[in-house]
């Protein structure tokens, strides 16, 4: 009887002190706390055609919605395909993965391609509200723009 007694005091321990009112609201639907404004990303339209270690100028610009005096924004990217190098203005390497901080709404990354083959990227600006942009940049090889592949 003692048993049945101890395991049910720590049956009902284990249930209480496992419990928390958080996890009871999970039907509640959770809106995201944003504030500030919604922002655009624009880019500059590029020639598709890249050739091996000739740098392209990539000028992008963020547009927002309304004035948000406080809005900081970062820079990050991805390569999917291709292997080359991302640089922003004053030549300094951007890593892939790696957020770095915009200074200006208008910028410009310059991308060197070391590679004869198709280069696909993608860059994300996001602001310290969390609205986040994406702009996809894919460049051919000029041999194979050549071909006519």
């Amino acid at each position: 009887m003692k048993k049945l007694i101890v395991a049910a005091v720590l049956l009902m321990t284990v249930i209480c002190m496992g419990c928390n009112k958080k996890d009871l609201d999970i039907f509640k639907p959770q809106t995201p706390e944003t504030t500030g404004h919604d922002f655009a990303l624009t880019m500059e339209s590029v020639p598709f055609i890249i050739a091996k270690y000739t740098p392209l100028a990539l000028h992008l610009r963020i547009v927002p919605s309304g004035q948000q005096p406080a809005t900081q924004y970062k820079i990050s990217y991805v390569q999917f395909l291709g292997s080359g190098m991302l640089e922003d203005e004053s030549g300094v390497f951007l890593g892939q993965n790696i957020e770095y901080d915009l200074n200006d709404r208008t910028f410009i990354l310059k991308y060197t391609s070391f590679t004869d083959t198709e280069h696909f990227f993608e860059i994300t600006v996001k602001d310290n509200f969390g609205n986040i942009k994406k702009q996809k940049v894919k460049f051919m090889p000029e041999n194979e723009v050549a071909m006519g592949k």
